[in-house]
């Protein structure tokens, strides 16, 4: 019975070897490929450059203590504008290309504060010059979620952000006295091909005399 079962085992094959053959070729192929999660997180000092995998984010020295509005005071957009704003740079130091996401994160502030409401603040982020966006802080999602971008970044390239802030004109008395911290976040996304050193060939035996 059993050498009839191996008998169809082997004429199955024989008769689907190609279709085989490309089935395990399609495995190899995905397990050959991995997504390499990078996640950066802006908080530091002077000159701050974080780095994962092939991805870097630096970020100038007016951002080491994060973004922070307080004691401050409603203003027009043309004043929030011509603010010099908080300036950093994406950077795919490597050879693949990324998916990302940044991020603007709140940090803790002092128990004794209030939290600032997103609807009573503007942004504005500018991508290589270019507008990305001009809008009320809450339309971009809630904390942990704020998105301000996305995108792919090509390998050996540089993707300059600045990130402007403000309290919105259009807002009531009820911004005195609160605070908003936050930091910049990013998570990027990176297909990585694995490389495995092929298997040596079988010595072939040699027949004996």
């Amino acid at each position: 019975m059993k050498q009839k079962k191996n008998g169809k085992a082997v004429e199955f094959i024989k008769e689907h070897k190609m279709g085989l053959f490309v089935i395990v070729s399609a495995l190899v192929m995905l397990v050959g490929l991995s997504y390499a999660w990078l996640q950066l997180t802006l908080r530091g000092e002077k000159e701050l450059t974080l780095k994962a995998g092939t991805l870097e984010l630096a970020l100038d020295d007016s951002m080491g203590e994060g973004i922070t509005m307080e004691n401050a005071v409603p203003v027009s957009d043309a004043d929030g504008l011509a603010d010099a704003g908080y300036t950093f740079t994406l950077k795919n130091t490597g050879t693949i290309e990324s998916s990302y996401e940044i991020y603007l994160d709140d940090l803790a502030i002092l128990e004794t504060d209030t939290r600032m409401s997103d609807s009573f603040i503007k942004y504005q982020l500018t991508k290589d010059g270019t507008e990305t966006a001009l809008a009320l802080l809450n339309t971009t999602g809630t904390h942990p979620n704020r998105v301000l971008d996305s995108g792919t970044i090509a390998p050996n390239t540089t993707q300059t952000y600045t990130l402007k802030v403000w309290i919105d004109s259009a807002t009531s008395n009820e911004v005195m006295g609160t605070v908003s911290k936050g930091q910049l976040r990013i998570e990027a996304m990176q297909k990585v091909k694995e490389t495995t050193e092929p298997e040596p060939e079988p010595t072939p035996e040699t027949p004996e005399s």
